[in-house]
């Protein structure tokens, strides 16, 4: 070999070692920018994307007492127009979670005429993630509190 084909050869393998490593990052660039996409972003731009709201109801009697809390309602996933069985749909793992999370920060206690009144709260249920409790539509799924 010449030197003058030492040299193209050299700078085919530079390119190509070049061409792979910007189709890498690239490729981690994509999948980076994926995870950090927010909830509601996602939820915009993913018609693929499920998500279901989960009610819960919080009554609260004292401050030294836990609340009481029950799931109330498990709402439909944009674009589908029935209601949800939530047995079917949502963990029991994922229903402790959330209660855990309304334990860990209960709303004051409420009352009416001298008794408790139940006031309600959500939090998102992702299929895709079952053991996220999703608190923050304004944040990735990767980075719910």
């Amino acid at each position: 070999m010449t030197s003058c084909e030492d040299s193209s050869n050299h700078t085919q393998m530079t390119s190509l070692r070049l061409l792979r490593f910007v189709g890498l990052m690239l490729l981690l660039g994509s999948v980076a920018s994926a995870s950090a996409q927010t909830v509601g972003e996602r939820l915009k731009k993913d018609p693929s994307f499920q998500i279901y709201p989960v009610i819960f109801g919080v009554t609260a009697t004292s401050n030294s007492t836990s609340p009481t809390i029950r799931m109330v309602e498990v709402g439909t996933p944009k674009g589908h127009g029935k209601s949800v069985d939530a047995a079917k749909i949502i963990p029991d793992a994922w229903i402790k979670a959330a209660k855990k999370k309304i334990q860990a920060e209960p709303p004051k206690p409420k009352m009416k005429d001298g008794k408790p009144v139940e006031v309600f709260t959500y939090f998102f249920y992702v299929p895709e993630r079952p053991n996220v409790v999703v608190v923050d539509v304004d944040k990735p799924l990767d980075k719910q509190p």
